[in-house]
């Protein structure tokens, strides 16, 4: 898939048509810089732009077919909702003119064209595993696995985003940490914004709620970039999303309730929190581990003891209940996130790193290769 140097209205084009060509034409289709200008041309002009002046293809041309096709897709897509566009595509394709054979090749590819839609559109989307798009609202759940980069987040003008961590670390460009239990809401004046993941594994939900449904709802938000709370409401309000359920009409209610909700959070300075002792005490753990990262596990433990005047049991407990993992275990992760981290921002040696993290260099192999997959050397070598 062609990922740099264009807009998304270019990428996602060029990319729709390439994957038309490959499936319709020949699966090593390569597109030519012909074939690229006639697009161009269009996406320029496309109010006065005359397909059938195109010299290039006769009427009957496979590539000319390939061309209405992908801008049918494009236009139809962005101006329907979700639920309408799956309604009614077969019918308005053969409106068109389209072949029966085309239409059903449209038919089968229907997914993977949502997708590449959707990585054309939000580039940070290379491994969404469940989304959902209409006039009011989109949402999408993404994980990844062995994967730190830097890449740009694009999100809508006129909307509001919230994006709930729900594994792992990202930060962000305006030097925003955020980490598992934290939800980021980004405003309409923070449209564009880089960010790094930090963690071998992260997973998040992002919740778009667009200006329309603001309006009918008649609330009025104040301008703002971003706001940063911990995640404290009921996970049940998000279930059907982790769950990848289709979008009934009960769970496009649920939508609908979560939204509203989110909207109230940004009005209210502050949010209660349903735990707030346990999100107290998370502040706490992962304040007193970042501060002495570079002392070993069990003195890490030691000091945890004191500064939550809890028992070991207790202690136990909290991890489980807020990290779900025991201390040990939540400790190493966090030790490897940030040599990961050490490890892609610095000129650090693998000596230096280890000793940042409290282990011996022969001991951070180990364990590093037991969290990643890989040694320091091949992470780096990999994501650099």
């Amino acid at each position: 898939m062609i990922t740099n140097n264009y807009n998304t209205e270019e990428l996602s084009f060029l990319n729709i048509y390439i994957f038309f060509c490959k499936k319709i034409i020949n699966r090593n289709y390569s597109i030519t810089e012909e074939e690229i200008d006639i697009i161009f041309n269009y996406l320029e002009n496309s109010n006065t732009f005359n397909i059938d002046s195109i010299q290039t293809w006769d009427r009957y041309s496979v590539q000319k077919q390939i061309f209405k096709l992908t801008i049918f897709f494009l236009k139809t897509f962005k101006n329907l909702s979700f639920e309408n566009f799956n309604l009614n595509y077969h019918s308005l394709l053969k409106n068109e003119g389209f072949s029966s054979s085309l239409i059903e090749i449209f038919s089968e590819n229907i997914d993977i064209l949502y997708h590449i839609y959707l990585n054309s559109n939000y580039v940070f989307l290379e491994q969404t595993h469940h989304f959902f798009k209409d006039n009011n609202f989109e949402f999408y759940l993404i994980t990844t696995a062995n994967n730190h980069f830097t890449k740009s987040s694009y999100f809508l003008n006129d909307a509001i985003s919230f994006r709930f961590i729900l594994n792992g670390s990202i930060k962000y460009k305006k030097n925003i940490l955020c980490s598992k239990g934290d939800l980021l809401i980004t405003g309409k004046s923070f449209c564009l914004e880089e960010y790094t993941i930090l963690t071998p594994v992260y997973s998040e939900i992002i919740f778009i709620i667009k200006s329309g449904f603001i309006a009918e709802i008649g609330i009025n938000i104040p301008d703002f970039s971003f706001k940063k709370l911990p995640f404290s409401f009921n996970k049940k309000k998000i279930d059907f999303i982790l769950k990848k359920e289709p979008i009934t009409i009960k769970n496009y209610l649920k939508i609908k309730l979560l939204a509203a909700y989110l909207l109230n959070l940004i009005i209210n300075s502050s949010v209660k929190s349903l735990e707030k002792d346990n999100t107290t005490f998370k502040n706490t753990i992962l304040n007193t581990i970042s501060k002495n990262i570079q002392l070993s596990n069990q003195e890490i433990i030691t000091l945890l003891l004191e500064k939550l005047e809890v028992s070991s049991s207790k202690l136990y407990k909290l991890f489980k209940i807020i990290f779900e993992t025991t201390p040990s275990k939540t400790i190493q992760n966090l030790k490897i996130d940030y040599a990961c981290f050490l490890l892609l921002s610095t000129k650090k040696t693998i000596e230096e790193i280890s000793y940042l993290v409290g282990y011996h260099e022969s001991i951070f192999y180990k364990k590093f290769n037991q969290t990643i997959g890989m040694t320091p050397l091949n992470f780096k070598k990999q994501y650099l």
